[in-house]
């Protein structure tokens, strides 16, 4: 059996969250928010179930024209078909702290598990750039979620 390398314990929380892609960069939103459930969360990353296909609004402001490349997210424009995810995206994830309070993380794509059969698959993430005030967020949704005070 592998020895678990993770740094922090992770906990079965099953909340709803909002994901963009991201170019690697950080600074430019290659889609909209994107509604996505997680699996489990630690305090250093997030597995999520991503949608295979989701609707994309950005097409008509999509910037890739200015970069002189097409979306590499869609197979095909007319059916709004995504593609799987690669390692080393980078992903701003909106977390609801409290009530109407909501923190953005970012996170790198570490794995990815597809399965063919259905419509979701596995993303593991883990958070990077993450300050004091966000890990204090995640922690309160922990203990939130879980009743386990960390």
């Amino acid at each position: 059996m592998s020895k678990d390398r993770r740094k922090h314990k992770r906990y079965n929380i099953k909340a709803l969250f909002k994901g963009q892609i991201l170019r690697k960069d950080k600074k430019v939103r290659l889609t909209e928010d994107i509604p996505v459930f997680s699996k489990d969360v630690s305090l250093s990353g997030i597995r999520l179930n991503w949608p295979k296909k989701w609707e994309c609004k950005r097409c008509t402001r999509c910037l890739g024209w200015v970069f002189n490349f097409g979306c590499r997210y869609k197979k095909e424009i007319a059916q709004r078909i995504n593609r799987e995810l690669d390692q080393e995206v980078i992903l701003k994830i909106k977390i609801d702290i409290e009530k109407g309070e909501a923190q953005e993380v970012l996170a790198r794509v570490v794995w990815t598990q597809i399965k063919e059969e259905e419509d979701n698959y596995d993303v593991g993430l883990n958070f990077i750039d993450i300050d004091e005030e966000s890990i204090e967020g995640i922690r309160s949704l922990i203990e939130r979620q879980s009743g386990d005070k960390k």
